[in-house]
């Protein structure tokens, strides 16, 4: 049996107190308190609140230090270009021959097509010109140095809106329980003060936190916008697998 549904039970017991142990006046105590299941679930929010702002936070600006660092390195953005130029090259004479740009998934195949004679794969001839006529763009991964670090914990990122819908909702249910338990009389009174005094400092925590959600939210859109892809088919956490393999 639960510890509520122990609770639940007691609230019908008319015995003598004096009869009962310290631990069954306590829980005949708790009994008395209005919507009681309700209570601890806010009093538990109230607690993790702070963890749950902290490990949010984290996230987004791991979502957002990544997609700058992909939207703005100039080497990447030569790299880039070397590969349109060899799509073109491969498909001279033909209707792809004189593209301006190519799919973000094209990236996914490079080590999966071999160049002429099968013995060499498309990365591992890009990465030889590169070697040859552009060395100094070999060390592009140190423009990406928070990459490795959000695709580690790409399945936490994946998250993200369920942790900010929990937050959210959990607040409001702070919130609920606050105005309700105004009609309780002096058996909530502390706890309501000190509800008051968590929703005064949690709200504005709370408002910035989604400011901030929604602004990165559109960041991370703004990846597959670069590349001129639908962000709907191309989610950040696609990119991201994509810019990992080439960074790897």
């Amino acid at each position: 049996m639960s510890r509520l549904n122990l609770v639940y039970k007691w609230q019908s017991y008319t015995g003598d107190m004096d009869m009962l142990g310290l631990r069954e006046q306590f829980v005949l105590e708790c009994a008395k308190i209005p919507r009681i299941k309700s209570k601890l679930r806010v009093f538990a929010f109230t607690i993790t609140f702070s963890t749950q702002v902290n490990y949010l936070t984290g996230n987004l600006n791991k979502i957002k230090d990544a997609t700058k660092e992909i939207r703005e390195s100039t080497k990447l953005v030569e790299i880039m270009q070397i590969i349109l130029m060899m799509g073109n090259i491969l498909n001279a004479g033909t209707g792809g021959g004189s593209a301006r740009g190519f799919k973000l998934d094209c990236l996914e195949k490079l080590d999966d097509t071999y160049a002429t004679g099968k013995d060499i794969t498309l990365l591992q001839f890009l990465c030889k010109v590169i070697a040859e006529q552009k060395p100094e763009l070999l060390d592009f991964d140190k423009d990406l140095a928070h990459l490795q670090v959000a695709y580690k914990h790409k399945g936490q990122i994946r998250s993200v809106r369920q942790v900010k819908y929990a937050i959210v909702g959990g607040f409001e249910e702070v919130q609920q329980e606050f105005n309700a338990s105004a009609n309780d009389g002096d058996v909530s009174a502390r706890f309501r003060k000190g509800l008051k005094s968590f929703l005064d400092s949690a709200g504005a925590q709370l408002q910035h936190l989604t400011s901030f959600f929604d602004e990165v939210d559109q960041y991370a859109d703004s990846l597959a916008l670069y590349f001129t892809e639908d962000p709907n088919r191309y989610p950040w956490e696609q990119g991201l697998l994509y810019f990992s393999m080439s960074r790897s």
